[in-house]
C-alpha cells in the first residue's frame, strides 16, 4: 500500500523540508521528492513505516524527558543530565537512516531561502 499523504508530509517535515515540499500545487513543491516517496518498493515502504514508529517513539521520549529535566533525583532515583540529549542524537542518527534509504537529503533548521518578486 503507497503511503498516504499524512506519511508523506511526515517525512519530509521530519527531514527538515516544508510541509508543501510534496503539494503539486504549491510553489515549495519538488518533483523528485515526491517522486521518490511516490515510487519507493515494499520492501522500503516497510522499512520506512518502522523508521516513522520509531521516530514517533523518540519524540515521545524526548517529550517526557524534556518534562523531567528540571528534576535531578526523586525518591533516591538520580535521572541522566544528559538524557535530552542522547535522545536527540538517536533520533538524528533515524533521520540519517530514512535519508540514506529515501536519497533525500536532511535539510537544516533555516529557511528554505524563498525569494518573492
Amino acid at each position: 500500500m503507497p503511503l498516504s499523504a499524512v506519511e508523506k508530509v511526515q517525512v519530509v517535515t521530519d527531514l527538515g523540508w516544508p510541509g508543501l515540499t510534496v503539494e503539486p500545487n504549491s510553489i515549495h513543491f519538488v518533483n523528485w521528492v515526491n517522486d521518490r516517496l511516490s515510487t519507493i518498493t515494499a520492501p522500503m515502504e516497510t522499512l520506512l513505516r518502522q523508521y516513522i514508529k520509531r521516530l514517533q517513539d523518540m519524540d515521545a521520549k524526548l517529550e517526557k524527558a524534556v518534562c523531567r529535566a528540571s528534576v535531578s533525583s526523586v525518591d533516591g532515583v538520580t535521572f541522566n543530565k544528559d538524557e535530552i540529549h542522547i535522545l536527540r542524537k538517536e533520533r538524528y542518527r533515524i533521520l540519517k537512516e530514512v535519508s540514506q534509504l529515501l536519497d533525500i537529503p536532511i535539510m537544516g533548521s533555516g529557511s528554505m531561502g524563498n525569494v518573492c518578486v
